[in-house]
């Protein structure tokens, strides 16, 4: 279960979720890729991305670095995280957060939006 930020939402003049509310959401699980599509960790290791505020090195299996964000006020040079790839599904987790992703092998894409290589 992940949680996501939600917008204002009024439906029938009925105030259903306020701006900064966070709410849990089921999400459906990623599909593994197919043996042609699906990059490997060696492709991974050594590569950073940008995924919304944060930017994420891979660094040997299992260790990335998670920068920016929420994180920066607490941890201005990152913290350690953990990675994992199966099927060509990215699991990384840092400071009890999880998140999936697609790796393609020169491609990166949470939620369906590509990471920005940097």
């Amino acid at each position: 279960m992940t949680y996501r930020q939600l917008p204002l939402i009024i439906v029938a003049g009925l105030l259903l979720a306020s701006p900064g509310c966070w709410v849990a959401v089921e999400e459906e699980p990623l599909q593994p890729l197919s043996p042609e599509e699906r990059g490997t960790v060696d492709e991974l290791i050594g590569t950073t991305w940008r995924v919304e505020d944060y930017t994420v090195t891979f660094l040997e299996p299992p260790v990335c670095r998670v920068k920016g964000g929420d994180i920066e006020e607490i941890a201005p040079d990152g913290v350690k995280g953990h990675y994992a790839l199966e099927d060509g599904i990215l699991e990384v987790s840092a400071m009890d957060e999880t998140r999936q992703a697609h790796w393609y092998g020169d491609r990166l894409a949470v939620d369906g939006v590509d990471a920005v290589p940097q």
